[in-house]
Parts: structure tokens; sequence; C-alpha cells
């Protein structure tokens, strides 16, 4: 996530798919908790659903939400 780049969404499902990846790669990158996640996410211009900055809550709210768990099914699925 070096480079600030703009996301546009489709759905909710779509978003998650993204959020997942991205924070996928925040992890290898480092980001140890949803605090440092959020960091990353920020400084590679991935706002949240709303547009918005993410904070270590929204990290956790994400996570735990129908889409992500919706979203990690299919990646399951595709084997990623």
């Amino acid at each position: 996530m070096t480079e600030s780049r703009r996301f546009t969404v489709k759905s909710g499902l779509d978003f998650a798919l993204e959020a997942l990846r991205e924070i996928a790669e925040a992890r290898i990158e480092g980001a140890s908790d949803a605090a440092e996640v959020a960091e990353a996410l920020n400084r590679g211009g991935f706002p949240d659903m709303r547009g918005q900055q993410w904070n270590a809550e929204k990290v956790l709210h994400f996570l735990a939400s129908r889409d992500a768990e919706m979203a990690q099914r299919e990646l399951d699925r595709a084997g990623r």
C-alpha cells in the first residue's frame, strides 16, 4: 500500500472483498493490531465504505460484519 489510490465501490460485497485484501496486505507489511491496520489503510488511500478515514474501531467493526464474513467465504471458495 505504497501509493495513494481511489476506489470505486459497487456493492457492500465488492467493498468487503477489496477491504479484506487491503487488510491482509497491511498485516503482511507488519500491522499487528486494528490501529496499525487503520493507519495502513489511511496511508494507502483506501477509505471506509462512507469515504472516511479508518480507525481501530471501524476496522474491528468491519471485520465482524456480515459483509466481511461473506467476502471471506468468497475468497476461501476462490482459493485466495
